[in-house]
């Protein structure tokens, strides 16, 4: 063990426990005093999981809530099932409904998860340089600290870092498959995140495969998307009950996020030449005047299906202008939510288009998850210029590019200090 190296791991370790213990202690004086930020949640989603574990509790249908006097799926207000499908198991098991600070309490302990699993993933130069800069980046912003599920967006893109290295470990096989449960599981959270880590994993996947001249971590990534796959159909089944339950009435419902609705309102945050505004009743009734019909909610089905077709139907009309739209919020992306601004993005920038090169002539951990937060920051910049810029969304790139940039800083600096024993390969497959 070169010398040094033992102090430095424990300095890191050290700085780890503080990073826990200061994103933890706001969370956990709101769970105490069982309150928030107002405005922090939206009520509507909220209520809806708290009214799955009602209807659960006293024996209701799966994933339902009160529709007069029958029932409907909360996918319209919720989304993404997953914190609903928790409610309605804690309702079955106990016999009575969570409330909000159990919801808080979920929310932490998906941070706790993500910061774990990421700062367990990397050595300790990266690990001490991540923790510093996160200490300086509150995860979520306070003012969306909430029981709401979106108070996960940052710790969700934290978590697919840490799993985008994985097909790189020198784990057991069956470990890919628990990373693809993880990955189904930020899909049950929140959708769009699953979609960047399963990027992210692949990505690196290719380039691990191509750097190492192996074909491993190919089949670890394929084993993880399996598992991660053959959950989702697992999870379809009691969908598909509930759909048959007469309880039941109102069935056009997605049971994940839309898509195209959100790319369809992302254009009206700019000015643009169709006058697109960018709330849900706006854009409910321009759909039904651009396709004839009566408005239909943003969550079901037909409108996913009308948004689909009008929002191509913008790029062919122009291409350009569209392209235009986007491209000039980068700036104020760069700006609000990098980390330190503008400077952030700048040393970004300049920063990690090095540490990749030098890590390539040596491939190692820290080069892996460093390419995996790459992908994930360009999804969540892919998020905040093309889908929604305000701050509920776009604040996961604040916390990223941190833990990107503390990444590349460390891997540039990790061969020059005392870290591993004299002679010890690089980590490949």
């Amino acid at each position: 063990m070169k010398p040094g190296a033992g102090a430095l791991a424990r300095a890191s370790w050290a700085a780890a426990a503080l990073l826990v213990a200061a994103q933890a202690w706001p969370h956990l004086v709101d769970i105490r005093r069982d309150q928030y930020a107002p405005g922090g949640a939206w009520e509507p989603r909220v209520k809806a999981i708290v009214d799955v574990s009602r209807v659960a509790a006293r024996g209701g249908p799966y994933l339902s809530v009160p529709a007069g006097s029958g029932f409907e799926p909360p996918d319209l207000k919720v989304n993404d099932l997953g914190y609903s499908a928790f409610g309605y198991v804690w309702g079955r098991a106990l016999g009575q409904p969570l409330n909000r600070r159990v919801l808080m309490l979920l929310n932490l302990t998906v941070m706790l998860v993500s910061l774990g699993a990421l700062l367990f993933s990397i050595e300790p130069v990266p690990r001490l340089l991540v923790c510093l800069l996160l200490l300086f980046t509150p995860i979520p912003v306070p003012a969306y600290r909430s029981p709401d599920p979106l108070a996960t967006h940052a710790s969700l893109a934290l978590l697919g870092v840490a799993l985008s290295g994985a097909p790189l470990r020198r784990w057991p096989y069956w470990a890919s498959g628990i990373a693809g449960a993880l990955l189904f599981a930020i899909h049950k959270v929140r959708s769009a995140y699953a979609l960047y880590a399963g990027a992210a994993l692949v990505a690196v996947a290719l380039v691990g495969a191509w750097r190492t001249r192996s074909r491993l971590p190919l089949l670890r990534a394929g084993i993880a998307l399996a598992a991660s796959f053959a959950l989702e159909a697992l999870w379809q089944v009691p969908l598909q009950l509930r759909a048959a339950d007469p309880r039941v009435t109102q069935q056009d419902a997605l049971g994940t996020h839309p898509v195209y609705i959100p790319l369809l309102e992302g254009v009206g945050w700019s000015e643009n030449r169709w006058g697109i505004k960018p709330w849900d009743p706006w854009v409910a009734q321009y759909l039904a005047e651009r396709f004839g019909g009566d408005p239909v909610n943003v969550g079901s089905n037909e409108s996913e299906r009308r948004a689909r077709r009008a929002y191509f139907d913008l790029w062919l009309q122009d291409a350009p202008h569209l392209l235009a739209v986007y491209v000039l919020r980068l700036p104020g992306a760069a700006r609000d939510h990098f980390f330190v601004g503008i400077w952030g993005a700048l040393a970004w920038l300049l920063v990690v288009p090095a540490a990749v090169a030098f890590g390539l002539r040596q491939p190692s951990t820290t080069l892996w998850l460093l390419l995996g937060s790459v992908g994930v920051l360009l999804s969540v910049l892919f998020q905040t210029v093309v889908l929604d810029p305000r701050l509920l969304y776009a604040y996961p790139l604040r916390i990223v590019s941190a833990a990107s940039l503390g990444l590349a800083l460390g891997l540039l600096l990790e061969r020059e200090l005392p870290t591993s024993p004299s002679g010890t390969p690089p980590r490949s497959p």
